[in-house]
């Protein structure tokens, strides 16, 4: 028999919880402990328990009258405060107590999003009890929302190496491995969370984007329709309607890219790339990225130097002159000057990712660099048409400014750096990638 215990307790819930958080907590121990994934008796028995359990709270009356007699057994020191316990019919032991009170502290410091904060009771609650699955497992969404992806990565592989029934569990590990760039261990990932759930709606709807990094456009629609079908039966709009305009824009862009002569189709695909990051640098230029094939990242990396470099050379030939006189310079030489800054800052951006030890690729870099360059080689060509130094000036911090966002932005986010790591980079690549003009 069980002994008589906190019902939310044993769901690892609060008593204020919502009904949708009892709702998820119940589905995930109903996961783990499911006679089907774990055949024991015990298991089969703590499975009918958790279930009576919520179905008391799921329902109003029942859940008040439970409220009302918790209230009048605490007064009598009747009800013993324990979490869930890992195994019916088995004494919690003080460590295990104690684990389990880390780890639910740091589910609470989660949901107020202090992840740091969260990461240390989860490391705590391991210290005490190794084989706490849910403390690998939120350790690592913990990790993954500040971005350390590898450490995110360690600990999804560790609670998979401890239960690898959990489809949860999966699919996250497969969104931080297309984080780290590692594609096929994403498309694993993405597929053993569908198999074990085949109405996983939301690993449907990664794994379109999956295949749209990768230009496997059919599959991508595939995906991304299973993703809509599911998520309109489970009603949840938001994403329905999101996964709509996804594969609405597939769409358009195979239409548009199959019907358009390559050096166009390179274009569209620069300029949609550029609007897709353009007015908010640090948020957009992550899935700007994402969404090309390394191929693809590379060609739109060429293609925005390419633009500086037109910029670059106008805007001083043409309109510097009076301020500048080296802009008399012959324009094969202007056009010199203007691939140096893109090889340089190229070139840094591979070396501070070796010297980082982060992720990414030359692809990456040449993205990052190009996209960098813009604002500047725009600030080059219109404040030398304006020819007004506080035109100029105002443009010019302006442009700066945006240029050292979207390098942040494509450090963090693309090259996979901390954000201290990110911090510092990006001015080394400011000072060493723009040293030449500066001397020029």
């Amino acid at each position: 028999m069980f002994k008589k215990q906190n019902y939310y307790q044993i769901l690892g819930v609060s008593q204020t919880a919502t009904l949708e958080e009892i709702k998820k907590a119940y589905r995930r121990l109903a996961v783990q402990y499911h006679p089907d994934v774990n055949p024991a008796d015990e298991t089969g028995d703590f499975f009918k328990e958790i279930t009576r359990i919520y179905e008391i709270l799921r329902n109003p009356l029942e859940r008040e009258k439970y409220d009302q007699e918790l209230a009048q057994a605490a007064s009598n020191e009747e009800v013993e405060f324990t979490s869930k316990v890992p195994e019916p019919d088995v004494e919690v032991n003080l460590k295990e107590k104690q684990s389990v009170h880390f780890y639910q502290q740091g589910l609470k410091k989660s949901q107020k999003l202090n992840y740091q904060g969260a990461i240390a009771d989860y490391t705590e609650a391991l210290k005490l009890n190794p084989e706490l699955v849910e403390a690998y497992y939120q350790r690592g969404f913990a990790q993954s929302q500040l971005s350390n992806h590898r450490e995110a990565f360690a600990d999804y592989t560790e609670a998979l190496h401890r239960n690898n029934k959990i489809p949860e569990i999966y699919y996250y590990r497969g969104l931080t491995r297309f984080k780290l760039a590692n594609i096929s261990g994403a498309l694993e990932d993405l597929n053993q969370a569908i198999a074990m759930n085949p109405h996983y709606a939301a690993a449907y709807y990664h794994r379109g984007l999956v295949y749209q990094e990768i230009a496997e456009k059919k599959a991508a629609k595939v995906s991304f329709k299973q993703a809509a079908k599911e998520f309109l039966t489970q009603g949840d709009r938001f994403q329905y309607r999101q996964t709509l305009n996804a594969l609405e824009n597939l769409q358009k862009t195979l239409t548009i890219i199959d019907k358009t002569p390559p050096p166009f189709s390179l274009l569209l695909q620069i300029l949609k790339t550029w609007r897709a990051f353009a007015f908010n640098p640090i948020e957009g230029l992550f899935p700007a990225f994402i969404t090309l094939g390394n191929r693809q990242a590379i060609a739109v990396g060429i293609g925005f130097s390419l633009i500086f470099n037109l910029c670059f050379t106008v805007g001083i030939s043409s309109s510097w002159q009076k301020i500048y006189p080296f802009s008399n310079l012959p324009i094969l030489t202007l056009i010199i000057m203007g691939l140096l800054p893109v090889f340089s800052l190229t070139g840094i951006s591979g070396l501070m990712r070796i010297i980082f030890q982060a992720n990414g690729s030359f692809a990456g870099d040449l993205f990052i660099t190009g996209a960098a360059l813009l604002p500047l080689g725009l600030w080059v060509l219109l404040g030398g048409l304006m020819q007004n130094w506080i035109a100029i000036a105002i443009l010019g911090i302006f442009a700066i400014n945006y240029t050292i966002l979207t390098l942040y932005s494509g450090c963090h986010e693309i090259s996979l750096m901390s954000t201290a790591k990110s911090a510092l980079t990006v001015p080394i690549m400011l000072l060493i990638g723009l040293l030449p003009l500066i001397f020029i």
